[in-house]
C-alpha cells in the first residue's frame, strides 16, 4: 500500500494502543496484542514522501521522553492506520 504525503508528523499523530482502541471502538487488550504481534513481525508499510518511496514499519517504538515506561511503548505509524484496521478486523473475524 502506497500513501502519498508530504506532511511532518507530531507525537500526537502516533497512536498508542489506548487511543487506537478508542478510535476503533475495540477492546484495548486485543488492540495491544495485535500491535505487539505486528511489532515483532516487523510488518512493513510503504508511502511516498516528496516523490520518494519510503519503507517503514507499521508499529514503531515511541521516541521522546527518556523514562523507562515510555521507551517500552509501541505506537502505530500515522500512515498505517488503514492497514492496521484491515488486519485487526480480519483477525477478529477468524
Amino acid at each position: 500500500m502506497i500513501v502519498e504525503g508530504e506532511r511532518k508528523f507530531t507525537k500526537a499523530d502516533y497512536l498508542n494502543y489506548k487511543k487506537l482502541a478508542e478510535k476503533l471502538g475495540a477492546d484495548p487488550k486485543e488492540v495491544y496484542q495485535t500491535m505487539l504481534r505486528h511489532y515483532k513481525m516487523r510488518t512493513p508499510i510503504e508511502y511516498e514522501s516528496n516523490g520518494i518511496k519510503v519503507k517503514n514499519f507499521m508499529i514503531v517504538r515511541a521516541v521522546g521522553k527518556s523514562t523507562i515506561s515510555h521507551r517500552n511503548t509501541i505506537v502505530l505509524h500515522p500512515y498505517a492506520f488503514t492497514k492496521f484496521k484491515e488486519v485487526f478486523t480480519k483477525g477478529n473475524t477468524k
